[in-house]
């Protein structure tokens, strides 16, 4: 953000929800903050309620063991639901070696 408070929190985000394609990688990455966990809500709502498309990344599956992370720990219960209701069951589980 511009010291001179030229663009907003908002003004950026209006601009990555309003893309034709958004994608996302490394979803749940970053440690969990109350911030993050109501700006994924927010961006996954905004896209389910305008109808564009999200792809996402990340190593954390949807469903864990109990006692691991899961996806819905690392982005929020609502955001997932959210995510869940815009993959409409196109989910792609790719599986094998991490080759970074």
């Amino acid at each position: 953000f511009s010291d001179r408070g030229e663009m907003t929190e908002a003004d950026i985000l209006d601009k990555v929800l309003s893309v034709q394609l958004l994608v996302l990688d490394d979803v749940g990455l970053d440690p969990t903050s109350q911030w993050l966990q109501a700006t994924y809500w927010t961006v996954f709502d905004r896209r389910l309620e305008w109808q564009l498309p999200v792809i996402i990344t990340t190593t954390i599956p949807f469903e864990v063991p109990e006692g691991k992370v899961s996806l819905a720990d690392r982005v929020g219960n609502g955001a997932l639901s959210r995510l869940v209701e815009l993959c409409q069951g196109n989910v792609i589980d790719m599986t094998g070696p991490d080759l970074r």
